[in-house]
């Protein structure tokens, strides 16, 4: 569900995950821009001649419908592999509809779509007739484009090799011209598991209408048995096996352990994108679970299968969750709901043995890090939603969160039992106290003490955190790892290029250099470069590099960038560097201890 897309993944976000950093942080991009049974694919192109000779008889079948139907239709057809074509048909007089999902910071959500009659255009995020208009005289139709672009959250029309994956979200208008329905129409279609030959309706009655995914397939006869997987023909079959493998192990225990919990198999949809750039990957999780890896490698190493599965684990640890009801504030929203989801996954890899005790360690460990790093010295409650999402505070403060409360608790209710009862009260009564069910089990007589400092008091995440710890039997005091010391390194870059780039940021951490993706708001890194090298030290594995680079920002108030190519840049440092010189340690036998008694 949830693209991180720091990339993060994050209603429903898509999720770029914070983990593995034994990965060398590969699987991570980080924006902000101011405010993630494999069907058999024998794809002959035989059908095709036949299948475009028919879409005009429909789209007119569809037009005329919409007299008795929907006082608007939204039909999106599947042309071929490269385009889409989106029309909206109004029953009544139609001026002007704008579009729901708002083309956020310029990033060119519907910069593709062009125009296919002269009787209506499109102006920013709103369609508009050059007169009032409906079906019968006017239909605005689009070519839209399939793209490998990654956006904000879901994706309007992305590749599995000759299929396409869209979300209803990035079509979905306004009601100024009344209620809607969809008709997707495509050789085959297929949504929550099941695939429909020709023509899909999300007619007025389905309430999720507008925030569905779908897969539109080039081949009629596609079947699927057992858990319904459509895989990209690029995607290597080892990856594929892993994915199953992974999907079919995290939910048989998750069903094991969280009994009250609905569970609905949803289908996957694996892609591989090769578009030149870094490696990274985003999905989300909701009825088709998408994996998308971009310029992913064919052989993987274990350090690269072990962020798979990482990855997968938490997408389906989502399917087991009821969403918070009664939070504070969209923070710790964030916290509960993907927080949750890192906890389920890690619980369910240390259990199937993906995870060892020492790198279950280091994931708390560096999610508490990270949290430390990104927002440290601000209060929980006053991050605003851009700051909690291009932080990732959901993920890498909700890990640590759930694993220290429970784990510290003094009742003797086994971790996953504690959460189950959780969602069974959720459930039944729509709220549930969520400090008071993880530290205390929802016990009447029993007062949580780290969980409202955390979410809602005014303290510092640091100071709770600090305090936390330091009274606790779980965790020591350590110095920064190089893995800790990396993270500083990479958030002291993003703040040298928000300072030159207004305040935003694009970055891909990659094992041997760092990309800043060039953004037009900046003055100086308006290209994309690749940094190698900072104040004449290594990008990565060199502890010396770090104190450079506090160092220049101090004496000199700026940082020389050693670029791939062999040339240097020099950014503006206005705000000191601050290297934190104490994170945390957790004792993981210990925690393991309490959180499975």
């Amino acid at each position: 569900e949830d693209g991180i897309r720091d990339v993060a993944v994050t209603g429903l976000q898509t999720c770029a995950l914070p983990i593995s950093e034994t990965a060398f942080l590969i699987g991570m991009r980080r924006v902000v821009r101011g405010r993630k049974q494999e069907a058999e694919m024998a794809l002959g192109l035989g059908w095709k001649k036949s299948w475009l000779a028919g879409l005009a008889l429909l789209a007119g079948q569809v037009a005329a419908q919409t007299v008795s139907g929907a006082p608007l239709t939204i039909q999106i057809i599947y042309r071929d592999a490269q385009q889409l074509e989106v029309s909206y048909a109004p029953q009544q007089a139609c001026q002007r509809l704008r579009l729901s999902k708002e083309n956020r910071d310029g990033e060119g959500l519907r910069d593709g779509w062009q125009a296919l009659n002269d009787c209506a255009r499109l102006e920013g995020d709103q369609i508009v007739w050059k007169q009032a208009a409906n079906a019968a005289n006017c239909v605005a139709r689009f070519a839209v484009p399939v793209t490998k672009k990654v956006y904000h959250h879901y994706q309007p029309a992305l590749p599995l090799g000759q299929a396409v994956l869209l979300h209803t979200s990035n079509y979905a208008v306004d009601h100024a011209c009344g209620d809607t329905r969809y008709v997707l129409n495509a050789p085959a279609v297929a949504t929550g598991g099941q695939a429909v030959p020709a023509q899909l309706v999300l007619d007025t009655g389905v309430k999720e209408r507008d925030s569905q995914p779908a897969l539109l397939l080039p081949d009629a006869a596609v079947r699927f048995e057992g858990t319904p997987f459509y895989a990209d023909p690029d995607v290597p079959q080892t990856t594929v096996a892993l994915i199953r493998d992974v999907a079919d192990h995290t939910v048989q225990y998750l069903r094991e352990q969280l009994p009250s919990v609905p569970f609905r198999m949803p289908m996957i949809a694996a892609a591989s994108i090769r578009d030149g750039g870094p490696t990274y990957f985003n999905g989300n999780a909701q009825e088709i679970l998408q994996l998308a890896f971009f310029n992913w490698p064919l052989t993987m190493d274990d350090g690269g299968q072990r962020t798979i599965s990482q990855f997968v684990a938490h997408e389906f640890s989502h399917r087991f969750q009821i969403y918070p009801a009664g939070s504070a504030s969209y923070a710790e929203e964030r916290l509960i709901h993907e927080g949750g989801a890192e906890f389920l996954r890690w619980m369910t890899s240390i259990k199937t043995g993906w995870l060892s005790p020492q790198q279950a360690a280091a994931d708390v460990d560096n999610a508490l890090a990270k949290c430390l790093i990104s927002a440290g010295q601000r209060s929980l409650r006053s991050l605003s939603r851009a700051e909690v999402d291009n932080g990732r505070i959901g993920y890498v403060c909700g890990l640590p969160a759930y694993v220290y409360a429970i784990a510290g608790s003094t009742e003797i209710t086994p971790a996953l039992q504690r959460l189950d009862n959780y969602y069974r009260q959720l459930q039944q009564s729509g709220s549930a106290d969520f400090a008071t069910m993880l530290e205390c089990d929802g016990k009447a007589d029993c007062q949580p003490r780290w969980l409202p400092q955390l979410l809602r008091s005014e303290q510092t995440i640091s100071a709770v955190w600090q305090h936390w710890l330091s009274s606790s039997a779980l965790a020591v005091s350590s110095k920064p790892t190089p893995d800790q010391q990396q993270e500083m390194l990479i958030s002291a870059i993003e703040q040298l290029m928000r300072e030159d780039c207004s305040g935003m940021r694009d970055v891909y951490p990659q094992k041997d250099k760092i990309v800043l993706s060039g953004l037009p708001q900046c003055q100086r890194l308006r290209a994309e470069v690749s940094v190698t090298q900072i104040e004449g030290l290594p990008y990565s594995g060199d502890q010396r590099t770090l104190p450079a680079m506090v160092n220049a920002c101090r004496e000199r108030q700026e940082v020389r960038l050693g670029l791939e190519q062999g040339q240097t840049l020099t950014l503006a440092c206005r705000k000191p560097v601050e290297a934190i010189p104490q994170f945390h340690q957790a004792k993981i036998a210990e925690i393991i201890r309490q959180l499975q008694p």
